[in-house]
């Protein structure tokens, strides 16, 4: 008996050890330790979660160190009911008001701080949920945390704002209909918010549409005036057995509540290419209107063409600028054993002063008895026109990856640019950043990461957030350990 209740006992890790500079930023040559502990006890419909973070960094004359009890849960799971208290993720409906999140495995750190923590949005407080055949009801009550302040400072200003909502959703087959209610407060200044959405499905196609906005009195509500406060968002999708289509519509103005407690589509297409990602156009859900189309085609050989368009439109007093994204790629399958990828994008970024963006790319992966071979091969040109600076530029990309699944891997990568505002040295025309990865699975419980080199950084898109990532330049080794 005391061997099952073991058993339901989950524990893991994740230690990283960076040695190195950040250019830009004093002192040079600093280390630091960041520990995060997940320890999670399950028993029949209760379970419990608790997670330690610390960072020992070394930065003389500078107090940035901490250990805290950063996250806990208390749950309760039943057929239809679920209890929650603590630290909780939850979305109401589509994000439009609120969503939390986490990026697993990822850690943050900003310039400004230079503190190092888990990268994750989280409620903290309490939630209900209760699910029958033809109804849901969710009810919440917390705080939200402000994933830019790290943990050195009070829970209180890292907590500012705090929500209670409802949602409830009436179900009927394949059709649903839902309303949200939510009251934030920040500050002492209290804003009532209110969301109707219907998800439904029509054989193989598939609508959802949510409308949500600021009404604080009867008169406010469906005022989509100039300077009133609301989101809209709709998507059309069909998947067939050879193709397939989305289609999404977007509206959101002065629609940043609080410090950022929601996180509606952003409606731009998320790149696995590392230049085409850390290009990704950040919704101003201030004021953007726009909307996103893709589609996909199974060939026989289970080759497949994708291609994607994406359009955002921001506006201030005086001018409109239009965010414009054409985007395919081409999946081959060679001899039924090899991947072979082509990727091909154009853009126009006027909020980045890039009027004109070209990429292109090679992705090929080659098996070969038990180990991987991949090939990434990228190119970017760029026309931009940053302040005072006109100039063209290319970004180039390459790396080689031999891989053994579930035993390690090893990649040499190395990224160019001659962009001018990255330049460190004005003699130079370019700037180059060469670095070596190394990922071994020590046994089914360890796993070990080593990266040494340059990194350039810039915003990382995952699961539809981003967030900077700081240039690095040096040694970094990390664990993680499970069981």
């Amino acid at each position: 008996m005391p061997g099952s209740v073991f058993a339901q006992l989950r524990l893991n890790s994740m230690a990283e050890y960076q040695l190195g500079n950040i250019p830009g930023l004093e002192p040079k040559n600093q280390s630091s330790l960041y520990n995060q502990i997940n320890l999670t006890y399950k028993y029949k419909n209760l379970s419990l979660f608790s997670r330690v973070e610390q960072f020992y960094p070394r930065i003389d004359g500078e107090d940035k160190n901490y250990t805290e009890l950063s996250q806990y849960k208390v749950q309760y799971s039943s057929e239809k009911l679920t209890l929650e208290a603590g630290n909780i993720y939850t979305t109401l409906g589509r994000g439009l008001l609120l969503r939390n999140y986490e990026i697993p495995s990822s850690i943050y750190e900003s310039r400004g701080y230079r503190i190092r923590y888990g990268f994750y949005k989280d409620l903290q407080g309490i939630s209900v949920k209760y699910r029958s055949k033809y109804f849901g009801i969710k009810l919440l009550r917390g705080k939200v945390l402000s994933v830019e302040l790290p943990p050195t400072i009070p829970e209180n200003d890292r907590r500012a704002d705090n929500v209670e909502a409802g949602e409830l959703d009436f179900r009927l087959k394949n059709h649903t209909i839902g309303l949200i209610l939510m009251s934030h407060n920040l500050t002492s200044t209290i804003n009532n918010y209110n969301s109707v959405y219907y998800n439904g499905k029509i054989k193989s196609f598939n609508l959802y549409a949510e409308l949500a906005q600021q009404a604080d009195s009867i008169e406010n509500m469906l005022n989509f005036s100039a300077g009133e406060s609301y989101g809209a968002y709709a998507a059309l999708s069909y998947a067939g057995s050879k193709t397939g289509f989305t289609f999404e519509l977007k509206d959101y103005q002065n629609f940043i509540l609080g410090r950022g407690i929601n996180d509606p589509p952003t409606l731009i297409k998320e790149h696995s290419s590392r230049l085409l990602n850390r290009s990704t156009h950040v919704p101003l859900i201030n004021d953007e209107i726009g909307y996103q189309a893709e589609f996909w085609y199974v060939f026989p050989n289970l080759n497949m063409l994708t291609v994607n368009h994406s359009f955002a439109q921001n506006s201030t007093t005086n001018s409109k600028y239009n965010y414009i994204e054409f985007y395919a790629d081409f999946l081959l399958n060679i001899f039924s054993d090899h991947q072979l990828r082509f990727l091909a994008d154009y853009t126009e970024d006027p909020l980045k002063r890039e009027p004109n963006r070209y990429t292109a790319g090679i992705l090929l992966d080659l098996y070969h008895n038990k180990y991987t071979s991949t090939f990434d091969i990228e190119t970017q040109y760029v026309l931009s026109e940053s302040g005072s600076i006109n100039s063209k530029f290319f970004n180039h990309l390459f790396s080689y990856t031999l891989s053994k699944s579930g035993s390690f891997s090893i990649t040499g990568f190395i990224e160019t640019t001659a962009d001018p505002n990255f330049i460190e040295n004005s003699e130079k025309n370019i700037n180059i950043y060469p670095s070596v990865s190394i990922s071994h699975e020590i046994d089914k419980h360890n796993k070990a990461q080593l990266f040494v080199g340059k990194r350039r950084g810039g915003p990382s898109c995952t699961s539809g957030v981003c967030y900077d990532v700081l240039d690095f330049q040096g040694f970094e080794m990390r664990l993680t350990t499970r069981f």
